[in-house]
């Protein structure tokens, strides 16, 4: 018997502890709901649990994603069901006026009510839109890129911006030589006063040798958009523009150099039925090369470095407008969905006219044809409706089972957890009543020591 350590009171202790440790444990389980609330319960578990949490919340916004997607189609499904009808009604007053009985008179009645139907289909192509994205003008917007002979998209050609008059085709380019920026590589630093494009800053050796004096070259450089990169000793500097606008005059005082200037893009364009035709000009600013004609038509196209090796390029101007949607977890998870532009213009009835009886007849077979475009037209947003229907189909499928795998891997079991918070509970108390008999030992042996 010892006075000094109590081993039966210091271990009955330690499993108290381990035994609050552990009831502590199991009451956050289940207070909470989850058998993995921090890391430290299951390093591994908690970070394929929080992978799977953001799997169902990509799944169920890919979901709703679908959803609005089916809600842009409904939209314009429903415009293409009216244009179907006025198409219709423009039919039977074309069949009406062939009809050789009526009256020049007659036939300029029926022509009236075409030329305003005409101008409802342009209405409804022009103004129809889901949250502020037009779904049956074509906007070019959407639907213009730049690609290389073999079909590839080009990297570093693209469609800068063009005005309303470019009309759908396919602009061919050749690049014959990349605009470069402005470039100083392997400046080294000395003590002096020292000129960047105008701006001037005094150079000290204390601050090369400490490195601050870079900090301060930064921001003049910020200044100057003029993008710094420090390579041991020396500096290197490179204008963020390109063109022959773009200079670069770094010098110090006593010691000026001569400017040094970027180099603008050469190119040349090709005459084609469908593109370029023999009354557009050329123009070169920089890097941005601007074709243009009399009649209001602009596209530019930027250029990059590597715009030479691409070879002759096509920038392709469609019809269409494309509307990604996001319908999976993953950036991969794309579908494009079309929206063709309906108008009196691509459905080949703009000059729809029923004055007479041959062109009367005329009329009837060019609606018959714009009928069947806008039929397939539909169709084919129906078939995008179907796909997005099995997607959705699919996403909830999938929803469903990773929430599965994460509730099975994540969440308490009450009943199990329930047991174990019992038998913990009950094994706290009788260790605390073990625990206070342990220190009533050090009584007995004062009772020994008095006798």
């Amino acid at each position: 018997m010892k006075v000094n350590h109590n081993m039966t009171a210091i271990r009955t202790n330690l499993n108290l502890n381990r035994t609050n440790t552990n009831l502590d444990n199991v009451t956050y389980k289940l207070s909470s709901g989850y058998k993995i609330n921090q890391a430290k319960d299951d390093p591994a578990g908690y970070a394929i649990l929080k992978r799977l949490n953001r799997q169902i919340k990509g799944l169920d916004q890919a979901n709703q994603n679908a959803a609005d997607a089916i809600a842009a189609i409904n939209t314009a499904e429903g415009a293409l069901n009216e244009i179907h009808s006025i198409l219709q009604r423009m039919s039977e007053l074309a069949t009406q006026s062939a009809n050789d009985t009526n009256t020049p008179e007659d036939r300029d009645t029926i022509q009236l009510e075409i030329k305003e139907l005409k101008d409802e289909i342009n209405r409804i192509s022009g103004t129809t839109d889901y949250n502020g994205k037009y779904l049956l003008n074509g906007d070019s917007q959407y639907t213009s890129y730049v690609a290389k002979d073999e079909g590839m998209m080009a990297e570093s050609i693209s469609i800068y911006s063009q005005s309303t008059t470019v009309d759908p085709g396919s602009y061919s380019i050749t690049v014959e030589a990349d605009p470069t920026k402005a470039l100083l590589d392997g400046f080294s630093l000395r003590a002096g006063k020292l000129i960047i494009n105008s701006e001037a800053i005094e150079v000290t050796q204390e601050e090369i040798d400490d490195k601050s004096i870079y900090d301060k070259i930064q921001a003049i450089c910020d200044r100057c958009n003029i993008a710094l990169e420090q390579e041991g000793d020396t500096l290197n500097f490179e204008t963020y523009e390109y063109g022959s606008e773009a200079y670069l005059h770094i010098y110090y005082e006593g010691s000026e150099t001569d400017y040094i200037y970027g180099t603008d893009v050469e190119a040349s364009f090709t005459v084609t039925d469908d593109g370029c035709d023999e009354n557009t000009v050329m123009s070169i600013e920089n890097n941005i090369i601007t074709l243009t004609n009399s009649n209001g038509f602009e596209l530019k196209i930027k250029t990059e470095t590597g715009a030479a090796d691409e070879g002759e390029v096509t920038a392709e101007v469609k019809d269409a407008s494309i509307l990604q949607v996001q319908i999976g977890s993953d950036a991969t998870n794309m579908l494009g969905i079309i929206f063709e532009k309906v108008s009196t213009e691509t459905l080949g009835i703009e000059y729809c006219n029923v004055g007479t009886q041959e062109l009367s007849s005329k009329a009837i077979e060019d609606l018959h044809n714009a009928i069947n475009k806008v039929s397939d037209i539909r169709s084919k947003l129906g078939a995008y409706t179907n796909r997005l229907g099995y997607a959705q189909a699919d996403l909830d499928v999938q929803s469903y089972n990773v929430e599965d795998a994460s509730s099975r891997m994540g969440d308490t079991d009450m009943a199990t957890s329930m047991t174990e918070y019992t038998e913990l509970n009950v094994l706290e108390q009788a260790t605390s009543s073990i625990l206070s008999k342990a220190n009533q030992r050090a009584e007995m042996i004062l009772q020994l020591l008095q006798s």
